[in-house]
């Protein structure tokens, strides 16, 4: 109700779809769904309808999205129920969408992704990606919590749209097997050291990574289930290092090289 209410003041003091949706860290489409429903019903069309087996209004990008924000003054981290009553929507939906995303909120802005080994985390900036035939790795570096200094959600930026899920291009041809290995391990060789107070993590898709010396990284890895569950991760993670500024400037320049990517050829991306 509150996110509901909120929506029709600020159209009711001008602002557009575009710019509440922005503010309130939610779609356009959220922003002119309850928008309509106050123009036709009034208040009412601001409670949920009694009926059983009704679509959520709310999607679970929506979700992501403010479980993301920070959660009312009082609490130190979202629990389902919590932020099923900010959404206007069941815990059971919350929980869902968290179980998709593969995350479960952790104190002070940190995240559990379900990775194996179970990463428990606060991404202070992305370090690097590969996305190659068969492989995907994302390496971050992990901060300590910065709970009262946080970018706006809607502000940060965002590879949701940058095709990272597309773990598997290009044309297999002899050889390559070995070729994405070895362009795999050349990777992680470029990723720069962060020494003990910044420790780092890298997370794969798929099955542990066949392509990784056991002498080298096998510590820091953490492996997603599939490639769909590795590709949210990585809009996770992203979005989570853009709440600071160094972090947000590692995922901006990730972002402009994934726009200027091959999309027949293997990807690979460190940080400067």
């Amino acid at each position: 109700m509150a996110q509901r209410a909120r929506i029709v003041l600020l159209s009711a003091g001008g602002l557009g779809p575009t710019a509440i949706a922005r503010e309130l860290s939610c779609t356009r489409q959220t922003v002119v769904s309850w928008r309509e429903r106050y123009r036709t019903l009034g208040l009412t069309g601001l409670v949920d309808a009694p009926r059983s087996g009704r679509p959520t209004s709310v999607s679970s990008a929506d979700i992501l999205l403010r479980t993301l924000c920070p959660p009312p003054l009082g609490f130190q981290r979202w629990s389902s129920r919590l932020l099923g009553a900010e959404l206007g929507i069941s815990n059971a939906s919350v929980a869902s969408a968290w179980r998709a995303w593969g995350i479960r909120p952790t104190r002070h802005g940190g995240m559990r992704l379900a990775t194996d080994p179970v990463l428990d985390v606060d991404v202070a900036r992305v370090l690097g990606l590969y996305v190659a035939a068969g492989v995907g790795a994302l390496a971050i570096e992990c901060g300590p919590p910065v709970p009262g200094d946080r970018a706006p959600v809607a502000r940060r930026p965002d590879v949701g749209d940058l095709g990272v899920g597309d773990a598997r291009v290009g044309d297999l041809g002899d050889g390559s097997l070995a070729d994405v290995g070895d362009g795999a391990i050349a990777f992680l060789r470029s990723i720069p050291s962060g020494g003990a107070p910044h420790p780092q993590a890298i997370i794969v898709a798929g099955a542990t990574p066949w392509w990784l010396p056991d002498d080298e990284h096998r510590s820091a890895i953490h492996v997603a289930g599939s490639y769909r569950s590795w590709s949210r991760l990585v809009r996770v993670a992203c979005l989570m290092a853009g709440a600071r500024p160094r972090g947000a400037a590692s995922v901006g320049a990730l972002c402009a090289a994934l726009r200027c990517r091959d999309p027949d050829a293997a990807f690979s991306w460190s940080v400067g």
